[in-house]
């Protein structure tokens, strides 16, 4: 069996040249939640950039599926709406983030910046 940090250095090796964003590994709370379904998938992202995230679980969403999400960064809550775009079964999924408003992907990008600057990554 493959163990988990096996698998994902395999997943960005034969991802990487896909991402527009580099990906830092950083835990934030994250609420998933498909369209029509009123029930929140609550978790941590294993990873995070500005343009999508990738978040384990072992129950895992099929690609394409619509969602509404809610990230905590820090004590501020951002709303915003995502595909899952991946799926490793029984690993998790890699959700791209879509239609984020201007003013939340600066806020992300923020975020980012800081905590590969700050070395809590």
């Amino acid at each position: 069996m493959i163990g988990t940090r096996l698998f994902e250095e395999i997943s960005f090796a034969a991802s990487r040249e896909r991402r527009l964003h580099r990906r830092i590994p950083i835990p934030i709370q994250i609420e998933l939640r498909p369209k029509h379904n009123p029930v929140p998938i609550r978790l941590k992202t294993s990873d995070i950039s500005v343009g999508g995230c990738y978040v384990e679980m072992g129950v895992t969403l099929e690609p394409g599926t619509s969602l509404d999400i809610v990230l905590w960064l820090e004590h501020e809550k951002m709303s915003l709406e995502g595909t899952v775009a991946t799926k490793h079964p029984h690993f998790g999924n890699g959700i791209e983030f879509v239609a984020v408003p201007p003013q939340l992907e600066n806020r992300l990008q923020q975020f980012v910046e800081q905590a590969e600057s700050s070395k809590i990554i």
